[in-house]
């Protein structure tokens, strides 16, 4: 174990590979577009919503979340809490 340029005690790793392997961990616990898209779909449901009234909620086009819960558009971090804000779930709700 090293330090550091803050003194503090590291493992050793370098800091890119530090980066790719949290990387690589958080892209295997996220769900694809098309995951996400049916997790949406059954939430809105499951609050007896209809796929506009989440749209307007959520200030997107319903076109847009069509496309979402079709896994042909991968939302931003913005859209995504913007969905979970209009369907009252937390965000890590959408990202199981």
């Amino acid at each position: 174990m090293g330090k550091n340029l803050a003194g503090e005690m590291s493992s050793g790793a370098h800091p890119t590979c530090a980066a790719a392997s949290l990387w690589a961990t958080r892209m295997a616990m996220s769900p694809t577009p098309k995951q996400m898209g049916a997790r949406i779909r059954k939430l809105w449901k499951a609050k007896s919503m209809s796929q506009a009234d989440l749209a307007k909620r959520a200030r997107l086009t319903r076109v847009y979340v069509t496309r979402l819960e079709a896994g042909s558009q991968d939302p931003s971090l913005s859209t995504i809490n913007s969905l979970a804000k209009a369907l009252g779930v937390p965000v890590t709700e959408l990202l199981e």
